[in-house]
């Protein structure tokens, strides 16, 4: 016996990003909650359950800037003012994953900026070139230097304007 599925698709998709057999997706409908996040279903891209197959990051309607599939099943999730982590364990339902926030103090300015180095992410934020690991070794009630602080005299030169139109990228260990 067959079971009926009727698939949609999530509105105006944007940060599409594959990560444990399956797709993640945000969205541009101003309609849509900008802290949402579509999950299709396993091994099937084409197929989404809009409504059993979404979670919500934070509680703050911070908008989701970039998503990264990261170590294990964990997906980092960069917010504006945020990061969050999702693991994405395929063997639960969508609902059962934990969603950790990983600080709220520090956030991502530009989708296209987020690198993995290796075991690292890094990101641009307002404050320069953050590492998630280093965010991740301080204390709660502390935030840890950018790692681009030797160069604060270069960063502060990115016009604020446009700086949501910065980009990086990461090539023989160099950022």
């Amino acid at each position: 016996m067959g079971i009926a599925k009727v698939s949609q698709t999530p509105s105006k998709p944007k940060l599409l990003v594959g990560h444990t057999n399956r797709l993640f997706a945000t969205s541009a409908d101003t309609s849509v909650p900008a802290d949402l996040i579509y999950v299709s279903d396993i091994l099937d891209g084409e197929s989404w359950d809009l409504a059993g197959n979404s979670i919500r990051i934070g509680t703050d309607g911070d908008p989701i800037v970039a998503m990264m599939p990261w170590q294990d099943f964990n997906l980092l999730v960069f917010k504006e003012r945020s990061i969050w982590m999702v693991t994405a364990d395929p063997i639960q339902e969508v609902s059962d994953w934990t969603i950790k926030l990983v600080n709220n103090r520090v956030g991502c300015v530009a989708e296209k900026t987020v690198q993995q180095a290796g075991a690292d992410v890094l990101f641009l934020s307002r404050n320069g070139l953050q590492s998630v690991q280093t965010i991740q070794a301080g204390t709660q009630t502390d935030i840890s230097l950018p790692i681009s602080s030797p160069i604060n005299d270069y960063m502060g030169r990115i016009n604020q304007t446009y700086i949501g139109l910065s980009c990086a990228a990461y090539w023989r260990n160099r950022s």
